[in-house]
């Protein structure tokens, strides 16, 4: 999983005895012993640097006497503890934040238990996916029951304009789902099949139009803007294809989209990571197709009755990066190496 991406690790337990090396003594005499190890999890990453772990005298966390923050490979270690019990708990997130809709949060599966006597002991924490459980299929496609809520929805991207300055951000306004299949008790029959209209970027800024030769002709939105071109757009494309038209959306009423128009998602595999999913998959974009990951949420959401008439609501949210140049040979400077961060929101209701 890439650095942008939010993921939350929480591990809490008692210590386990898994490895005895020399302890040492204090002037004092007082012996004193060390606490190390790695922090794995079942079927995903190997090690998690950056996480930080606290060490308590209480279960739970309770009473958190001490904490360190692993290596860039994943070991933490504690130094000069006395004998005693002691538990400990994990904390990984990428980007210092807590927000359940956007990370993935992984658990230990139980309770560890050891006892520090006068030796070293190396303890690795294994995590395992605690996804919530449940019966909920929401289907949207030709025979699916649902309806896609497009106003409450959004596509957003983001990254480092020129590598150097602050983030940038925008949103795509033209976007459709072939067909999204959520199966909660068997994510394995879930399918995720989506497209985007690049041109269709919104940032703000206004688009300038040539309103003789009916085209855009600047603007950072604009179909000739900066940022069309960040996503592959020649001018020239989108001057020949789009000639005639006000709005990049009337593209539908035209026909298919131009190739570096177009990006698409489509998922060979949904299962079940942390508390959240992932869905394995191939995104086509500037005429490349490239495999991804896109992490998700599922929101249950809730029923309103409204002049005898009850609707049911549900939600997801989730988030995947790609790395437009080195991946999807994008030239444009103001992308550079930096990997684009996507995020989706997607509301549906019956």
């Amino acid at each position: 999983m890439k650095k942008s991406i939010l993921v939350l690790f929480v591990a809490i337990g008692i210590i386990s005895v898994v490895g005895v090396s020399c302890s040492k003594s204090t002037s004092s005499g007082v012996t004193v012993s060390k606490i190390s190890g790695a922090i794995t999890i079942t079927g995903g990453p190997s090690y998690f640097g950056g996480a930080v772990v606290a060490l308590s005298t209480l279960p739970n966390a309770a009473k958190i006497v001490a904490r360190a923050v692993a290596d860039s490979i994943g070991n933490y270690s504690f130094s000069g503890l006395s004998d005693g019990t002691y538990y400990l708990s994990c904390k990984y997130n990428t980007e210092n934040t807590n927000l359940k809709s956007t990370g993935i949060t992984f658990t230990t599966a139980s309770s560890i238990t050891v006892t520090v006597s006068g030796a070293d002991l190396t303890q690795n924490i294994a995590l395992v996916s605690n996804v919530a459980t449940g019966t909920d299929v929401i289907t949207y496609a030709a025979s699916g029951n649902w309806n896609f809520d497009a106003t409450h929805s959004k596509i957003v991207y983001e990254f480092p304009y020129d590598s150097v300055n602050a983030k940038f951000s925008g949103m795509f306004t033209n976007y459709g789902i072939n067909t999204f299949i959520f199966d909660q008790a068997t994510p394995a029959n879930s399918k995720i099949d989506v497209w985007v209209d690049v041109t269709s970027s919104e940032t703000g800024a206004p688009t300038v139009i040539d309103t003789v030769a009916k085209k855009a002709v600047g603007g950072r939105d604009g179909l000739n803007g900066c940022i069309t071109h960040t996503f592959g757009v020649t001018p020239a494309a989108a001057d020949t294809f789009f000639k005639g038209y006000f709005r990049p959306s009337a593209i539908l009423q035209a026909g298919a989209l131009i190739l570096s128009a177009k990006a698409s998602f489509v998922s060979t595999s949904v299962t079940v990571y942390g508390d959240g999913y992932v869905a394995a998959g191939n995104l086509t974009f500037h005429g490349l197709t490239k495999p991804v990951a896109l992490y998700f949420h599922y929101i249950k959401g809730y029923s309103a009755t409204a002049n005898a008439k009850t609707t049911l609501y549900s939600s997801f949210t989730g988030f995947f990066d790609m790395n437009a140049k080195k991946d999807f040979s994008i030239t444009s400077s103001h992308v550079k190496s930096n990997p684009v961060h996507i995020t989706t929101d997607l509301q549906f209701n019956k």
